[in-house]
């Protein structure tokens, strides 16, 4: 055991080392020029989709013209069709005009500054890497309750490699995202399992994008698309931690086929109806549709709301067809250029499998443009014991510490501490055929993005 905290202290040196190299300036092109996350990034009406709180950089479709163009979110395509809502730009908010004072000239009203066009054509791409060390030694290689960074030692591992292009909708476009790695296979894995087919694996969105009137503002997207559903999306770049909190993984789906109408009310608060074919399904897995709707308001300049409603039949674990609901809300509150909060509660039920609920809460302290610490506390409880593969009701917990450096525009490295524990034994030890209640581990990961 001695040995596995070698790695975790060679790399908390050097961390610290580039650290002390944080004085250096800020290149004025750099995604850093404001703290990350610092308040939420709000799709405009000529953005295709929400970004997340930490958010899922990958999918959104300017409409031509676009209202407002929100900041290019860190590591990441410029707007995204997330599992979240959040991201670092603030919205428009419009000041109040005063009257001048008696015998004084009235001040003349600021006149409105014109948006650049958007591209019509944009791409880009991400790829992450991290190592993790559990201090279980499980025997089985793996890290339970693990979204993507499953894997224990024997590394560094991908996690995911991705490339993505867009056409903005003028009035049609599209959005292809296309991944490889480990990452792409486990979000997949339940189209895989129906279909055996692996292409599904390497293409995370694929859909077309169209403008229902000219403003831009109302829009009807169809193919593939990330879930709105969540806090934090798949893309690590778009967190504030490498790692994704338990229901993530366990608890919701990742993507959908169907359509979806956006309609932006102004330039940040929006409604999104669309139907589905279920959880994580491109071909027919014989049952009906899923019905969804969204809505975000931002509520001031530091809150920000988001909800989500899914229903619809879907497999249990009798693999028969039940309804299955699911509300997700997510909150978030920028406090100052240095402090941001997140939380996200999710409640999930379904016929034969009980209900299974998750919370998660967040906070970002960004101590410099370069460096920031954050933290994560969560909790999933599952009431018939489906979610985790237990036999009876489980509940388990996640605190999380993190620390990142900012190297360039186009890397980031990030060490994190990690603690799960529940009240049953869901985690596998050092001794063949054992598990136990708890597991700790580090994770050192890099990020690159173009």
């Amino acid at each position: 055991m001695e040995a596995r905290w070698l790695i975790p202290a060679l790399a908390v040196l050097s961390l610290a080392g580039s650290a002390a190299r944080a004085d250096e300036p800020v290149p004025a092109e750099s995604p850093q020029d404001a703290p990350v996350a610092a308040a939420p990034l709000l799709p405009t009406a000529g953005t295709e989709n929400p970004q997340p709180p930490a958010a899922e950089m990958a999918t959104a479709l300017p409409a031509a013209p676009v209202a407002s163009q929100p900041t290019a979110p860190l590591l990441g395509p410029p707007a995204a069709t997330p599992r979240g809502i959040f991201g670092r730009s603030a919205g428009v908010f419009r000041l109040a005009q005063t009257q001048p004072a008696a015998g004084q000239p009235a001040t003349p009203a600021p006149v409105a500054e014109e948006k650049p066009k958007p591209k019509a054509w944009t791409f880009g791409g991400s790829a992450d890497f991290y190592f993790s060390t559990n201090f279980n030694n499980p025997f089985t290689g793996l890290n339970a309750t693990a979204v993507y960074d499953i894997e224990d030692e024997k590394g560094p591992h991908l996690g995911l490699a991705e490339v993505w292009v867009q056409k903005s909708r003028e009035p049609v476009g599209f959005r292809l995202d296309l991944n490889w790695g480990p990452t792409g296979r486990l979000t997949n894995f339940l189209e895989r399992t129906i279909s055996r087919n692996d292409i599904w694996d390497h293409v995370q969105q694929a859909y077309v994008s169209v403008n229902l009137n000219k403003k831009g503002n109302t829009y009807f997207d169809f193919g593939r698309w990330v879930t709105p559903v969540g806090a934090e999306v798949i893309e690590p770049g778009g967190n504030w931690l490498y790692s994704r909190p338990m229901y993530f993984g366990l608890g919701g789906p990742y993507t959908h086929l169907g359509g979806r109408i956006y309609h932006y009310v102004n330039d940040t608060d929006y409604w999104m109806f669309h139907i589905n074919r279920g959880w994580d399904a491109v071909s027919n897995p014989g049952h009906g549709f899923n019905y969804g709707l969204s809505y975000s308001k931002v509520l001031s300049p530091k809150w920000t709301f988001t909800g989500n409603y899914i229903g619809g039949p879907d497999f249990d674990s009798n693999g028969q067809r039940s309804a299955r609901n699911i509300i997700d809300l997510v909150g978030a509150y920028t406090m100052n250029d240095k402090w941001s909060f997140l939380i996200n509660a999710d409640f999930t039920n379904q016929a034969h499998d009980g209900s299974w609920y998750g919370l998660s809460t967040q906070a970002k302290y960004m101590f410099h443009p370069k460096q920031y610490v954050a933290a994560r506390l969560e909790v999933m409880k599952d009431t018939d014991g489906f979610r985790f593969g237990a036999a009876g009701p489980t509940t388990a917990f996640g605190l999380t510490l993190g620390y990142t450096y900012i190297v360039s525009k186009n890397l980031q490295t990030r060490v994190e501490f990690r603690h799960d524990f529940s009240d049953r034994n869901l985690y596998a030890d050092e001794r063949v055929g054992q598990f136990t209640g708890s597991q700790s581990r580090f994770i050192f990961a890099g990020l690159l993005s173009f």
